[in-house]
C-alpha cells in the first residue's frame, strides 16, 4: 500500500433506498500546486485566490526577514497544511494550521505569530535569543505595513 495523494485519501459513499439501493462514490478533485515567490503548496483548486493571498503574505514575511538580516538566498520552501493549531518548520519546509488558510487567508493584513516563526525555521534558524529578536522585529514591520497602506490606499495590492 503506497502513499495516497490528498484527493485519493477522502472518499464519500452515499446509499439511498426506496425499493432498491442506489450508490454514489464521490471523490474530491486532485489538489493543485500553487507557487508564489519562495513558497510552494498543494491545495484544492477552488481555493486558488485564498492560497495565493496566503502565499503572498508569507512572501512579504520572507522579504521583511531578509531585510532585517541582510540578503538571504533560499530555495523553494514547501508549505504543508496540518489540522492542529501550531505550526512547525525546519529548513525548506513549513507546516501551517489549515485554519489560517480557511479563516484568515483573504484578509491582506492578518498575520499570525506562526508565519514569522515558522518562516525563520524554514530558512535555518533554531530557537534562541537571536531568533526571538528577528521574529519580534519582523512582526512589528509587518504590522507597520498595515498602517502605511491605510495612509496610502493606492498602495493596496490588487
Amino acid at each position: 500500500m503506497g502513499f495516497k495523494t490528498p484527493h485519493e485519501s477522502l472518499e464519500i459513499k452515499i446509499g439511498y433506498a426506496i425499493g432498491k439501493s442506489v450508490r454514489f462514490k464521490l471523490q474530491p478533485k486532485e489538489w493543485s500546486t500553487f507557487t508564489f515567490g519562495h513558497f510552494k503548496t498543494l491545495a484544492p483548486p477552488s481555493w486558488g485566490p485564498r492560497v495565493m493571498c496566503y502565499l503572498s503574505k508569507l512572501e512579504r514575511v520572507h522579504k521583511i526577514l531578509g531585510e532585517i538580516e541582510g540578503t538571504r538566498k533560499t530555495g523553494i520552501i514547501n508549505l504543508q497544511w496540518i489540522t492542529n493549531m501550531a505550526g512547525w518548520g525546519r529548513e525548506g519546509l513549513m507546516m501551517m494550521p489549515l485554519k489560517g488558510l480557511q479563516e484568515e487567508a483573504l484578509n491582506w493584513f492578518t498575520h499570525s505569530l506562526h508565519m514569522t516563526h515558522e518562516c525563520l525555521h524554514a530558512v535555518g534558524h533554531n530557537h534562541g535569543d537571536e531568533m526571538g529578536e528577528v521574529q519580534t522585529e519582523g512582526q512589528d514591520r509587518f504590522e507597520a505595513l498595515r498602517w502605511r497602506v491605510f495612509d496610502r490606499p493606492l498602495a493596496l495590492p490588487r
